[in-house]
């Protein structure tokens, strides 16, 4: 597993900061790194949060690469659809087509 080294501030900061941060992917993602920084096992830690060994090691690379700040960044995969950069052009002919007798009694 990844080692990080936190000071007693940076863990200080991470405690209030998992608690107080509106997103709660950006709180659950400081709240590991929070329980990185404790002196426990490493799979304590994804136990306690009931996350995969993978999703931790994610959060700690990225926290190794980019700081602290970089988890707080909220940022979420958000796929993109096939057809979105064909949306207004595509959009009217999924339009309903009215009959050729709409509107007119038989």
């Amino acid at each position: 597993m990844i080692q990080l080294d936190f000071s007693d501030e940076e863990s200080q900061a991470l405690h209030q900061e998992r608690l107080s941060d509106p997103h709660p992917r950006v709180r659950r993602r400081l709240e590991a790194l929070y329980f990185k920084s404790q002196p426990r096992p490493h799979h304590a830690s994804g136990r306690l949060l009931d996350i995969t060994k993978p999703t931790l090691v994610g959060y700690v690379r990225t926290a190794q690469q980019g700081g602290i700040e970089s988890r707080k960044a909220g940022q979420c995969h958000r796929p993109q659809r096939a057809l979105a950069p064909d949306a207004t052009r595509i959009a009217p002919a999924l339009q309903p087509h009215p009959p050729p007798h709409a509107g007119r009694r038989p």
